[in-house]
């Protein structure tokens, strides 16, 4: 159903933020390249660097993924009326209209 543009379950580049700061523009070509890059500061992986898109897709998912769950607490709770039933009251709300 989606078609990715870079797989975050392989192995990222990861480098310090020195390194980063000293080769802005290799880095900045690499992950225009669809390979984000998780830069570290004193050891830990603050930030990872991604192109727009690739941020732009991700974010786009995760609301899609937020609506489905909700979707799906709303059949939980019984908000959700099945479409038979719509075409059954619309039907009754039809005939009354006569």
């Amino acid at each position: 159903m989606f078609a990715y543009a870079f797989n975050m379950s392989s192995p990222q580049k990861t480098v310090p933020a020195t390194t980063v700061r000293r080769r802005l523009y290799a880095t900045v070509k690499q992950v225009g390249r669809g390979k984000p890059v998780t830069i570290t500061h004193r050891g830990n992986p603050p930030v990872v660097l991604m192109a727009a898109d690739q941020l732009s897709q991700l974010l786009t998912e995760r609301d899609l993924l937020r609506e489905i769950a909700a979707g799906i607490g709303d059949i939980a709770s019984g908000k959700i009326v099945a479409h038979r039933q719509v075409v059954q009251r619309l039907r009754t709300l039809q005939k009354s209209w006569k």
